[in-house]
């Protein structure tokens, strides 16, 4: 599939039919963001407050019967659940396979929406010397600019949206949630933001399924256009009520800066 896959998802889906709802949450982790990743990711989950609180439950009842004839686990870790680590040592991998589906299936069972960012960090060293600009970013302010921004603008006149970010990350990602805030053009008093323990909330843990599972996708991408996502991301697309999946190469860098520079 490869960049048809990337251009189908390239859009917006917008709920309607279901009336005005008063806040819309957002939860985002992020992935390849150490220092030695060719590609960095941003991603989350969002959903109108009415839809949060089945899906909370709905998780937590996963954490405690994550997969037939297996113990209860603290939190859901989508790299150790992959590398069969931490709570998931032991599971044989068609253990894991099903842990992944059932916890991806509390996602789309809620009604939820996801959104991805991912940028290429080679192709963003190349535009340096074409866009000095960037010399006054990153290529994470970058992607989850865009990610709060879409979410910003996905929502409905006057509706307040409320944004919650990793705890260990709060020192790094303070300076880049303001300015996305305000770049989005939704009026700073409707948006809010806090930092929340990924162990402790469930919606982050949520989050971190979505950042890993097109991390991966991104990764093989960079080795081949060509390269098919695997079957947990192919459903989590085809599934979702609403997804907007943004990849940043070489010319979508370009063109976000020319935006942001003009605004």
């Amino acid at each position: 599939m490869g960049e048809s896959f990337l251009r189908e998802l390239m859009h917006v889906y917008s709920r309607d039919g279901n009336g005005y709802f008063c806040m819309l949450e957002c939860y985002l982790d992020d992935s390849g963001t150490h220092c030695t990743s060719r590609a960095i990711v941003w991603a989350g989950i969002a959903g109108h407050q009415q839809y949060m609180a089945d899906f909370e439950a709905a998780w937590n009842a996963r954490l405690k019967a994550p997969c037939e004839n297996l113990p209860a686990i603290s939190q859901f870790h989508s790299a150790e659940l992959g590398a069969g680590l931490g709570e998931f040592a032991g599971y044989s991998r068609g253990a894991r396979d099903l842990t992944r589906r059932n916890f991806r299936k509390v996602i789309v069972d809620a009604g939820l929406s996801f959104v991805s960012f991912g940028v290429s960090v080679d192709d963003w060293k190349e535009q340096l010397a074409e866009l000095p600009i960037l010399r006054f970013m990153s290529p994470e302010q970058l992607v989850l600019g865009q990610a709060i921004m879409t979410v910003c603008g996905s929502a409905h006149k006057n509706e307040h949206v409320s944004f919650q970010f990793d705890k260990g990350r709060s020192e790094h990602v303070s300076s880049i949630i303001l300015p996305a805030i305000e770049e989005s053009g939704v009026a700073p008093e409707l948006v809010s933001h806090g930092f929340s323990s990924v162990s402790q909330n469930v919606g982050l843990q949520a989050a971190d399924l979505v950042a890993h599972e097109t991390y991966k996708y991104f990764l093989e991408y960079l080795e081949s256009k060509d390269s098919e996502p695997d079957a947990h991301l192919k459903r989590l697309v085809e599934d979702s009520h609403d997804n907007y999946v943004g990849w940043l190469g070489q010319e979508e860098i370009s063109k976000a800066i020319t935006s942001f520079s003009s605004a």
